[in-house]
Order: structure tokens, then sequence, then C-alpha cells
């Protein structure tokens, strides 16, 4: 169950991963840049709500259904340095899991879940950004992370569920007003598939939060469907960098037992659109609020498995709901 909310949560960040701003800007705009100010740090309040419904087809039609629903609040402290680069920042963000729920029904019973059965209570990333919160670098507890893992995330850098995040849009490179919009366009190819993604974000109003002023911006981003081989699952799975060595054996010996059997599996990720409003203090330029919705439906058909001919079809229908506050 881990696995599959972590794998949710990834791809969140990877649909928030749009780069390459196109657009002209407002001769009355004026430029967004993220100023976070070294040696500081920032406190951020994150909840965090999934729901997903899983059902069966073919050989198991039935039996595999469930449903879950899961909660967290969770504690996120960015500590602010000098980036190694001209322009860049340096953000180490700890996140502690302050509380936390969960439920998974199927099969007429239902299991109730801890924090701990959803994974790591805490963990550290180390982040380098520059000013228009495009990602440059990322370690996830001292291990670092290739970029074309995170497929050039700008906005949302890690695992969207448990795990700490820059939260906030790339920002354009001319100066915008309200009611400007500028659109994103990003390419990843990896691990033997390729991904596209089209965003489009809008400043809305400038308005007052908690006695700051901010700018609204709501954000459209847009993932095309995409379909992965069980190479290509395999291939992620050896480099997922964010899971303990417990958890990564054991995906390993699942993976190498599933390859001996000779079945065969397909993923198919329909195509997901995610919505974030970001309430962004543009004096200071940090974020003071970030509300983001994320739905997705995922196919992952199985054949070939001895003992059911016919085969097995999952279908997951998932959404994953966070807010995140500044504290103070």
């Amino acid at each position: 169950m881990r696995r599959t909310i972590i794998s949710v949560a990834v791809a969140g960040a990877l649909v928030l991963a749009a780069c390459g701003t196109e657009a002209s800007g407002s001769a009355n705009g004026k430029y967004l840049r993220y100023a976070y100010d070294p040696g500081s740090t920032l406190d951020y309040e994150v909840e965090t709500v999934l729901m997903a419904d899983i059902s069966a087809d073919g050989a198991m039609a039935g039996l595999m259904d469930m449903s879950m629903n899961i909660g967290l609040e969770q504690a996120v402290t960015y500590s602010i340095a000098e980036g190694p680069t001209p322009g860049t920042i340096e953000l180490t963000l700890h996140q502690t899991i302050l509380n936390g729920s969960g439920s998974v029904t199927g099969l007429g019973t239902t299991e109730f879940l801890s924090p701990a059965d959803l994974g790591v209570t805490e963990m550290e990333v180390r982040m380098v950004i520059d000013e228009l919160g495009n990602l440059v670098e990322a370690e996830f507890d001292g291990q670092a992370v290739p970029l074309e893992l995170l497929g050039g995330v700008g906005g949302f850098g890690t695992d969207a569920f448990t795990q700490p995040q820059h939260s906030g849009p790339a920002f354009p490179d001319f100066p915008v007003d309200v009611g400007d919009v500028w659109k994103t366009d990003d390419e990843f190819s990896g691990f033997g598939f390729d991904m596209r993604q089209k965003g489009e974000h809008e400043l809305v109003e400038v308005s007052e939060l908690e006695g700051r002023r901010v700018m609204v911006i709501e954000s459209e981003v847009t993932m095309e469907k995409m379909t992965m081989t069980l190479s290509d699952i395999l291939a992620m799975a050896a480099a997922d960098f964010t899971a303990d060595a417990t958890a990564q054996a054991e995906t390993d010996a699942a993976m190498e037992m599933f390859e001996t059997t000779g079945a065969d599996m397909k993923m198919v990720i329909e195509e997901t659109v995610m919505t974030m409003t970001t309430w962004f203090d543009d004096a200071e330029g940090v974020v003071v609020r970030s509300d983001l919705d994320f739905p997705m439906v995922m196919v992952i058909e199985m054949s070939g498995i001895p003992d059911l001919p016919g085969g097995i079809s999952l279908t997951m229908q998932m959404d994953l709901a966070q807010t995140s506050v500044l504290a103070g």
C-alpha cells in the first residue's frame, strides 16, 4: 500500500514539473521571484488527504476491490542558505508527521492505518532552486538524485504526499500583472517512456492573506496519457531514491519474482489535470499558502500469470488534496 501512495505522489510531483515559459509580459507588470533570506527558516503546516477506489476485472474481478482514505498533518521547516552558484538558493527541508489516520476497506473488512504504516515519519531533503523556482539540484537524506528522475521538476520537487516539497509554481522570465497568463510546455524522456505536460498559470488578483499583500495565482497543468511497460516499471523501481533500504529490497525481490513467472505488466495513467492556487507574497518572495488538487486514473494490466489465464486488470481512481500554510 505504501508503494501505491508513493507512486501517486511522485506522479503529482512530475505533473508540476513544468519548465520553459512562453507569452509576453505586461508593461506595468512585475517580475515574480522567490527571494528566500539566507540564514533564516520558514515553517509550514501541511495537511494532505488521499482518497482512492480500486476495482479489479478479469480473473480477480471483485476480489481485489478496495477503497482507501488517508489524512496527514505535517510540519515542514525550510532552512535557507545561499546556493552554490549566483542566483540560486539552497533549501534544506525537514518534515515531521504530527498526526495521521487512514483506512483501507476491502472484502467486507476495514483496516485502520497509523502514520508508521504510511511510510517514514521524518525526512530531510536538500534542494537547490533558482529564483524562478526551477530545480537545480536535489538530495534525499544525503543521496543525490538525478534531475532526470524528477523530470526537470520546477514547482513541487519531491513526493507530494509524505515528503517535503517546495510549494509554488515556476515563474516566467517576464513581468506579469493581474489577468496575465503564462504557459509552460515540458517534455521528459527517461526509463524507456516519454511524458509531456502543458501548464497554464494566471495571476488572477492581488489580495490580502494573514496581514500580507499577496498575489493569487491559479495554475492548471495537464499531463498527457502515459503508458509504461514492465521494463519501464522495473527501471523506475531500481532508481527509487525515496525508498529506505528495506522497502527497496522488498520491491526488488517482488519484481524479480514477477519476472521469473513469465508474466507481463502494463501501466497506463490517463490524461491528468492538476489544479493549484498559490498565494505569493511578492515583497518577501515566499509562498504564504498553496492549495493543490490532483486527481488521477491509473490502470494496471497483468497477463501471463500462471493459473490465471484471464489475467488481471486493476483500475485505480485517486484524488490527492494538499494545503500548505506558512506558520506565524
